[in-house]
């Protein structure tokens, strides 16, 4: 009998561990795109992407679902703007994204959190790091930029409440795009 308890325990904080992720630099406070005007033309861009993944100090092999999936988030924000005619035959500016993810965990205290079946939390964190660079036709520089933001994650058992509304990859993708759209807002008033 006593067993058979110890079991379902086990069973239910296997099954009952949540996972929140909560960001530092929010950049809620971006007022919405203005709506462009009638007959106002687009700026004609191309645009490129390098994203990058450093854990704990070493650099990772990203694959190129990942690579494929943030590129679509740049886009999505310059789709968003309104102001851009993206990969123009002719165009305008080249700009130039530098993602790099700073990311951090703990393998001990990792281990400790699954050991304990989530009693004891776990945190890791991804700071992402978007460098825009603005080359006109000639290749000069235009403009540059940097912003950051950074999303913690935390595992523990007792999340499994917060996790429907702070689910950790909505919360990266969401960072990632506020960050771009931080950055195209600050080069294209």
């Amino acid at each position: 009998m006593k067993k058979k308890f110890l079991l379902s325990i086990v069973a239910v904080t296997i099954f009952l561990q949540g996972c929140a992720g909560f960001r530092t630099e929010k950049f809620d406070l971006l007022k919405p795109w203005a709506k462009a005007k009638v007959g106002t033309r687009k700026i004609p861009i191309v645009y490129s992407v390098n994203f990058k993944s450093i854990i704990n100090g070493k650099a990772t092999v990203l694959n190129k679902k990942s690579k494929k999936k943030v590129s679509g988030i740049i886009r999505q924000a310059m789709v968003d703007t309104g102001k851009f005619e993206i990969n123009s035959p002719n165009p305008k500016f080249r700009l130039e994204f530098d993602i790099i993810n700073h990311g951090k965990y703990s393998f001990p205290w990792s281990f400790v959190s699954g050991f304990t079946f989530g009693l004891i939390p776990a945190r890791a964190t991804d700071r992402f790091e978007i460098n825009l660079k603005v080359v006109n036709k000639k290749g000069s520089l235009v403009k540059t930029t940097k912003k950051e933001d950074k999303v913690d994650t935390w595992t523990q058992t007792l999340l499994i409440f917060a996790t429907p509304f702070m689910w950790p990859f909505s919360q990266v993708d969401n960072a990632i795009y506020d960050t771009a759209r931080a950055s195209l807002n600050s080069v294209f008033k």
